[in-house]
């Protein structure tokens, strides 16, 4: 195998930048790591680089890329980065979409069990999610991204899972400056008998302690946040955070609606897991609907393929948060009173490209009140339409529909892009929208 190393410390940025590193994307792509080439085609993107700890490369580390999608949340590419590192710390993560990512790195083997050093980094230089910085990449672009590991101090996790479950599934989630997260793929141990754990190698931070587990009548899950700071986090118990009865009465407009059939609710809150629920209107009802095993967390109340009514508002928030549900933990049955609103707004527009580009479009709607997205495809002429919306403050992007991942672009969706608009009662606004390269 092929040794090279052109890592230079202490020279100018302008140097590095426009010197330096077309000339190691240029070795990197000529000569393999471990067998591979950076491009499968002419139009992907790379990340290559070098892991160490002290200015010492990192062998046998593990490097994952995580793609950000439109709701703010990570997606590991599994099979996209080498498997761990080589004997010079190198890495190569390829056949990359344009679009913005998180890099993390995991020190495997021996040194990964030390309680005192962190075992695990993103970029730049920082074991704390919250701190760490996206890179975004073109199409065809090649990056060099140097991560620094094992210069954190870190810290332990135990605690106890109180149904003592026989093989339970533990994870440690880091939590980001926004609420998203991805896992911190810190492994934990386990005693059945007791029900104790420990994570190992916990940097400082904000987490999300998940525990999933089954016996013979349901599944049993259990969300617990976790702060790390500057010294170990002991006798955390965790308990069956159990499921809600929630039975929704559903108010009609003052000058009466079209019967609704359908309810759905949809996670509002990144901690938790599992798509959207589904009720039909109850038997022998009009405007009851039963969801009978939610989770506690936050949730939006929508109507199946309401075009003219929305939601206007509900009894578990805040006046003025609109659709918005907060379900509380615990047991037993609760219902809430949701309002419709019949003075929908609507919006049509159009994706503005430049002359050549494909002006099929992935639109993305998001509400500056609750946070809530839609999601629409434009025709082949850069058309899209929204109908069913709640009146108020939003923010539209379009970004290119190829390359979409899980039906959901990774391109920069946040406040910098997009186009601002105001949806009012009963109108059809109409707006062209740029397209977020």
């Amino acid at each position: 195998m092929i040794s090279y190393q052109l890592y230079c410390i202490g020279y100018d940025r302008a140097i590095l930048r426009f010197v330096l590193l077309p000339l190691v994307g240029l070795l990197y792509f000529c000569l393999p790591l471990d067998g591979q080439t950076i491009h499968e085609d002419n139009k992907s993107a790379a990340l290559f680089g070098q892991v160490t700890q002290s200015g010492v490369p990192v062998a046998s580390a593990t490097v994952n890329a995580y793609e950000e999608v439109n709701n703010g949340s990570y997606i590991r590419l599994d099979g996209k980065c080498s498997s761990q590192t080589n004997n010079a710390g190198q890495y190569l993560c390829r056949g990359l979409s344009a679009g913005r990512y998180l890099l993390s790195v995991h020190m495997r083997g021996k040194s990964a069990q030390s309680a005192s050093t962190a075992a695990i980094a993103f970029y730049y230089q920082t074991s704390n999610l919250a701190d760490a910085e996206l890179i975004s990449v073109r199409d065809g672009q090649n990056e060099l991204i140097e991560m620094e590991l094992g210069s954190h101090p870190a810290f332990t996790v135990t605690g106890e899972l109180l149904a003592r479950p026989q093989s339970p599934a533990l994870s440690l989630l880091a939590v980001g400056r926004h609420g998203e997260t991805m896992p911190s793929g810190l492994s934990p141990s386990y005693d059945p008998v007791s029900g104790a754990f420990r994570f190992k190698g916990v940097p400082p931070g904000q987490y999300s302690l998940l525990a999933l587990w089954h016996d013979s009548e349901r599944a049993h899950s259990n969300e617990v946040a976790v702060t790390v700071t500057d010294q170990d986090v002991t006798a955390l118990q965790v308990a069956d955070a159990g499921t809600v009865h929630l039975a929704v009465e559903l108010q009609p407009c003052e000058g009466g609606s079209a019967a609704v059939s359908q309810l759905s609710l949809k996670p509002a809150d990144g901690h938790l897991t599992g798509g959207a629920q589904f009720a039909l209107v109850s038997p022998g009802a009009t405007n009851r609907f039963d969801f009978p095993d939610v989770p506690g967390g936050k949730y939006f109340v929508c109507l199946a393929g309401g075009k003219s009514a929305y939601i206007a508002g509900t009894s578990l928030a805040p006046q003025g948060a609109g659709n918005l549900i907060s379900v509380p933990d615990g047991g037993g049955s609760i219902t809430a009173d949701v309002q419709m609103g019949c003075e929908a707004s609507s919006l049509a527009g159009t994706v503005d490209t430049e002359d050549g580009i494909d002006r099929q479009a992935y639109v993305v709607l998001r509400s500056s009140l609750t946070g809530e997205m839609f999601q629409r495809n434009a025709d082949a002429d850069g058309k899209f339409v929204f109908s069913g919306i709640a009146p108020g403050e939003y923010r539209v992007y379009a970004v290119p529909a190829s390359g979409q991942n899980n039906s959901q672009n990774s391109a920069l969706i946040d406040e910098t892009t997009g186009a601002s608009v105001t949806l009012d009662p009963n109108k059809t606004t109409r707006i062209v929208v740029p397209l977020t390269q």
